[in-house]
């Protein structure tokens, strides 16, 4: 029957019996007394009925009728039954999940591998598998209807992580409760290998070369010549030489000028520092502040690495240096892995201001942190969340983040327009046209001292 007729129909009740409808439909669906709530959750599972109905049988066995015990009986050999059940099914049961890939990337499907084992001869029901792959629904659950005796079944099943991490977040487990749902038996899901969810990212255009700068940051080797380091060696000048370069002595003793010869980097290295205090960050979830510090931070980590340059990262006070092929892999997977509740424990989440120079590093914060650096990119706390209180933050940054929209635009036209003042230029093995990156003004005896190298 279709909506408008079925109105038409009730207009035609009059309005005193429409009126008694209505009160009885409040009286039977008002749930007058939910302080008993707790009292009575009981009642409402398939075990609580089936006592009442033992009880009210067992009453009736001794003051009614002798049949109440025949129908006592008969409860309680069901009940048993569907404890019973269960319990020995799960005894041959076994479950694991193996996952498609080592690593996955957030808003994107992950394909996993669901692996049942049946040891008994005969098949079992209603099999369930609680789901929490992915966080965002920690209640569902994948039903299987049947599995055969003595088999192997293997489902392919898939969830889209909407948030970095390892996966699966909590425990998984496997139960039933075939074939009255009386009591759920179950058992741990084993989970060979976590699925590691890498945080979203953008492209972000290679960096480009810019003004030559005498201080580079990276690791040095006295069998590279180059500008940077201790002095090796002399040779005569050459057009390009800078001033500070020339040898005096000599120079004076020779009748010509003579220059100085330094060692050179193997690999550059850019810092990359994120402020994960969670205090100073505004949203939630994914959408927070926090999360996209972390993305634009990976988008950095992954552009850098494709020019064969190093990579020190701060996120809050823990220091990852990365280079080499897999230097973004591990980059990411420390970004995938961090916890931000953590910073807060620390005392300070940046302390890493403190030795290294804003000239060198890019920082990514939102407007209320306290950091300062030249180039920072800022993400303003107020398009992100109206109900946070900005009246004091006025920072202002290289790249400027006003709101969750399009981010990744935003981003894109402030690299173009801003890094061209990063002192970025060639470098690497002699005979090498390979380009190397290398940023100006980080003393590389200190960036040394205290660093963990995640291989």
């Amino acid at each position: 029957m279709s909506l408008p007729r079925t109105q038409a129909i009730l207009r035609r009740i009059p309005k005193p019996i429409r009126a008694i409808g209505a009160w009885i439909v409040r009286m039977t669906t008002t749930n007058f007394c939910p302080w008993a709530d707790v009292y009575v959750a009981w009642l409402r599972t398939p075990l609580g009925v089936m006592l009442i109905a033992a009880t009210c049988s067992l009453l009736c066995g001794l003051f009614l009728a002798p049949q109440g015990y025949a129908i006592f009986a008969a409860i309680v050999s069901v009940m048993l039954l569907g404890f019973a059940w269960p319990w020995i099914a799960m005894r041959a049961i076994s479950c694991r999940v193996v996952f498609v890939g080592r690593r996955g990337r957030e808003n994107r499907p992950a394909q996993a591998k669901l692996i049942v084992t049946n040891r008994w001869p005969w098949p079992v029901w209603g099999l369930a598998v609680e789901n929490p792959l992915d966080a965002d629904q920690p209640d569902a659950a994948v039903t299987l209807a049947r599995i055969n005796g003595w088999s192997r079944s293997t489902f392919d099943c898939s969830f889209v992580p909407t948030l970095r991490g390892s996966f699966p977040r909590q425990e998984v487990s496997i139960g039933t409760g075939f074939p009255f749902g009386i009591y759920q038996a179950s058992s741990v899901v084993t989970v060979p290998r976590k699925l590691i969810v890498w945080p979203e990212s953008f492209w972000l255009p290679p960096l480009e070369v810019g003004a030559p700068y005498r201080h580079w940051s990276g690791v040095l080797s006295d069998r590279l010549t180059g500008t940077t380091g201790i002095r090796h060696g002399v040779r005569p000048y050459r057009p390009g030489d800078e001033l500070r370069d020339v040898h005096w002595a000599k120079t004076a003793r020779h009748d010509e000028v003579i220059v100085s010869e330094r060692e050179a980097c193997t690999v550059q290295r850019l810092a990359v520092i994120v402020d994960t205090d969670p205090s100073r960050h505004a949203g939630v979830g994914g959408e927070s502040t926090l999360e996209w510090s972390l993305r634009i931070a990976a988008s950095i980590c992954e552009s850098v690495t494709t020019q064969q340059c190093g990579v020190e990262l701060w996120l809050g006070d823990e220091l990852i240096v990365a280079e080499g092929v897999n230097a973004h892999e591990k980059l990411l997977d420390a970004i995938a892995m961090y916890d931000a509740r953590e910073a807060t424990q620390s005392g300070s989440p940046t302390p890493q201001t403190n030795r290294i120079s804003s000239s060198n590093a890019i920082t990514i914060c939102p407007n209320t942190s306290p950091v300062r650096a030249d180039r920072a990119i800022v993400l303003h706390t107020a398009g992100f969340d109206d109900r946070r209180d900005n009246s004091t933050a006025t920072a202002t940054g290289w790249i400027d983040i006003v709101s969750p929209e399009d981010i990744p635009g935003q981003m894109l036209r402030g690299w173009r327009l801003g890094f061209r003042g990063v002192g970025v230029r060639g470098g690497g093995h002699q005979g090498s046209n390979r380009q190397r990156v290398s940023v100006d003004g980080l003393d590389s005896e200190e960036s040394r001292q205290g660093v963990r190298h995640v291989k």
